[in-house]
């Protein structure tokens, strides 16, 4: 799986998620090229010297990445234009696109809802997207300090650890379906102020502030230019000069680096300092969630997090342990069926109350890595409390979404489905898609339920695993 990254970074803080993700998806063994056009001045040109340029530096991919910042509720213009731009898939251009945003903390605005329906039109399959809370650069000219200075950082390693999970996906998967309507997540009143307020290049024209050079402090060291992202600024004879043909895009990047202040913002900076503190005050890190993986796959229903769900969840947890069930299906008997005693490493999938979990943490072999999962708080702790009463450790019992476990790719040789499906809250197309993905190639799948009626059937056609025997109301299927 070839990827690339084309990302716009005016202030740095999109830069930094690229190379989180080029860095995770190395750190995977996957061929990534990273395309800075921060500052280019092959760029922000004509639609057709901009296709030009790119069919010449973008390399032959699968996976097409488009990072950008979010100004005004939008993605940023020039980034519009590179996606309106680009040639279509085919030959060396993948059908895949991933986009992904930063924001200051404030609004992400329909930014990744415009970037995935542009490339959806550019005849592209829009797989996910990412959006990710930053600091607020434009801040740094306007308040006493830099809002949410400190926000990017390490904490943001599971959302990009999740979007390169989605990456994987891909890989062999011929069923992939564009989800750019997914992308669409800030509501129809965001979409109604980012339509008719927030017009991002009315606004740098005519309501932002401009930027004013004192010739005679400016010294002409080059520090602006160089920082400056989309070559407004330029070197003229005697003096620094602003190149009309290219607007600024206040970034703030001149204002606030120029060692001699030689570079200022002129207009009613009161009154922007005012707006500023407003959006602040009255908007300032309330987007819920602030960073996130589109789509979501969040099964809020019994995931602890809504009422009904757990009222749903007790009811079906207290007849978990009940003696007609350790009766007539003994765990020690279905786990024998499996044969999980020779295997290295085992992921258990909706442990519940650790009814199978903890025969099972007696029957595998010293060496063999068990990991417990569910998407129930109350769950791993019952099953914690379990094998701690009976005094087993080295099980690993965390809570985590079958549907999205953020668990590395092709890790486990053995999967264990047992009471989990079929159920109307595990779509088993998305479910096969996440086991296949963290399982080995060969590894086996085992399934035990008390309704084996159509399981078969769904398994097969996901084309991601194969039958390979049935015994009772054990099912092992072998991963493709």
């Amino acid at each position: 799986m070839k990827t690339v990254i084309v990302q716009f970074s005016p202030s740095g803080n999109t830069l930094k998620v690229s190379k989180m993700i080029q860095h995770e998806l190395e750190a995977r063994n996957q061929q990534v090229t990273l395309i800075d056009i921060t500052g280019n001045p092959c760029l922000f040109q004509s639609e057709e010297k901009t296709r030009e340029y790119l069919s010449e530096i973008v390399p032959p991919h699968d996976v097409l990445l488009i990072g950008s910042p979010v100004y005004a509720h939008h993605l940023q213009y020039h980034v519009i234009d590179l996606i309106k731009a680009l040639p279509k898939p085919g030959g060396k251009w993948g059908k895949y696109a991933i986009p992904y945003v930063t924001y200051g903390g404030i609004s992400s605005g329909i930014a990744l809802k415009e970037a995935g329906e542009l490339l959806y039109q550019s005849g592209r399959i829009v797989h996910a997207g990412l959006k990710v809370s930053a600091s607020h650069k434009m801040t740094r000219a306007f308040m006493p300090e830099e809002f949410n200075r400190e926000k990017l950082s390490e904490e943001t390693i599971p959302q990009v650890a999740e979007l390169v999970n989605r990456i994987m996906q891909l890989e062999g998967n011929p069923d992939v379906r564009s989800n750019h309507r997914s992308l669409h997540y800030n509501g129809l009143s965001t979409l109604i102020k980012a339509s008719f307020i927030f017009k991002e290049r009315v606004w740098h024209e005519k309501r932002y502030p401009k930027i004013s050079v004192n010739i005679d402090a400016c010294t002409l060291c080059g520090r602006c230019i160089a920082q400056c992202p989309v070559n407004h600024l330029v070197k003229g004879a005697n003096h620094l000069v602003e190149n009309d043909e290219n607007p600024c895009i206040h970034c703030m990047n001149c204002v606030v680096n120029c060692s001699k202040h030689a570079i200022a913002l002129t207009g009613e900076m009161e009154k922007g300092k005012a707006f500023m503190k407003h959006m602040i005050e009255e908007h300032g890190n309330r987007e819920k969630p602030e960073t996130s993986v589109y789509p979501t796959f969040e099964n809020k229903i019994l995931s602890g997090k809504n009422g009904f769900g757990d009222k749903v969840y007790m009811g079906m947890f207290r007849g978990l342990e009940s003696k007609t069930r350790y009766t007539k299906n003994n765990p020690v008997d279905v786990l024998e069926i499996s044969g999980i005693r020779d295997a290295k490493k085992v992921l258990e999938v909706g442990c519940g109350s650790g009814y199978f979990t903890l025969p099972a943490a007696k029957m595998i072999s010293a060496n063999c890595e068990y990991w417990a999962i569910d998407i129930h708080p109350y769950a791993v702790q019952e099953t914690l409390k379990k094998l701690q009463n009976e005094g087993v450790n080295g099980i690993k019992v965390e809570q985590l979404n079958a549907l999205n476990t953020l668990l590395p790719d092709k890790s486990f040789d053995q999967v264990l489905l047992y009471g989990v499906i079929p159920s109307p809250f595990l779509p088993i197309d998305k479910l096969m898609t996440e086991m296949a993905r963290i399982m080995k190639p060969g590894s086996k799948l085992s399934i035990w339920t008390i309704n084996t009626l159509g399981i078969r059937k769904g398994i097969i056609a996901s084309k991601l695993f194969r039958y390979s025997w049935k015994k009772g109301n054990v099912i092992l299927f072998e991963k493709i």
